[in-house]
């Protein structure tokens, strides 16, 4: 059993819910006519802080800010497909998609917001960034303790909460 939950998402069928905290994550099935949940799996991580499922529902990804982490885990099993390290205080994750790629969004130490993607014909996501915002280089603002992570539902604009700067980012 998990300690503290911190994150929760819900596969974009409505068939899993998976939870994320600090002990790690556990992946429940769910009975789309009336709601119940069964547990089925999970697994150890230390510091989960955030999971989200991919725009296609087939993978999950979470960050850990303990293991400076974004790990890609299969959207049926929780399998691993990719661990990419180096993403230092990962902490929030968010995507969106167009008609060729999904862009995952995350949040970290550094005052940054990382962009990965993933082709949509596969199941690797870029392992290194493809771009880095940090707060005040370049004229960025918004990322001062950047904590959380959204993306309009048109996948337009992309919104930062940054705590330490009582701010909120919003990027296109």
């Amino acid at each position: 059993s998990f300690s503290f939950y911190e994150a929760i998402d819900v596969r974009p069928n409505g068939d899993r819910v998976v939870i994320a905290g600090e002990s790690g994550v556990a992946k429940y099935l769910r009975n789309t006519t009336t709601g119940a949940l069964s547990s089925v799996n999970g697994w150890f991580l230390t510091g989960a802080n955030d999971i989200t499922y991919s725009v296609d529902g087939d993978q999950v990804y979470v960050t850990t800010a303990a293991l400076n982490q974004l790990q890609v885990r299969d959207g049926d099993t929780l399998g691993n497909i990719q661990t990419i390290s180096g993403v230092t205080g990962a902490n929030s994750v968010a995507v969106s998609s167009n008609a060729t790629y999904e862009h995952i969004y995350v949040t970290g130490d550094g005052d940054t917001l990382s962009l990965f993607t993933r082709a949509l014909s596969g199941s690797t996501v870029s392992s290194t960034a493809v771009q880095v915002l940090t707060q005040s280089v370049d004229g960025v603002r918004g990322l001062d303790g950047a904590n959380d992570v959204t993306v309009s539902a048109d996948g337009k604009f992309v919104y930062v909460t940054g705590g330490d700067g009582d701010s909120l980012g919003v990027f296109q």
